[in-house]
């Protein structure tokens, strides 16, 4: 199923209606259809960028749990030895 809906038939009718000889017609809706769907997200395309951020913000928490672990350790720490000063 392409991701836009384009009545290709009708739009070859529309034109050889319109004179344009058939070959033509349908080698114009040929280009503008493939420039149409060419390069668009998918569902799936869509998913599988999804799964890729899901991982990245995991990793992003991870690493920004263990930087806020290791700044309270420091200020614990340095509090400690100011006390102790």
């Amino acid at each position: 199923m392409d991701a836009v809906p384009f009545d290709t038939h009708k739009a070859v009718s529309d034109l050889t209606d319109a004179g344009v000889p058939a070959p033509q017609a349908e080698a114009i809706v040929g280009t503008v259809k493939t420039a149409i769907t060419e390069g668009i997200a998918t569902k799936a395309d869509l998913a599988e960028i999804k799964g890729e951020l899901k991982s990245e913000m995991a990793a992003l928490e991870t690493r920004l749990t263990w930087r806020i672990v290791l700044a309270a350790g420091i200020t614990i720490a340095t509090i400690g030895a100011l006390i102790k000063f």
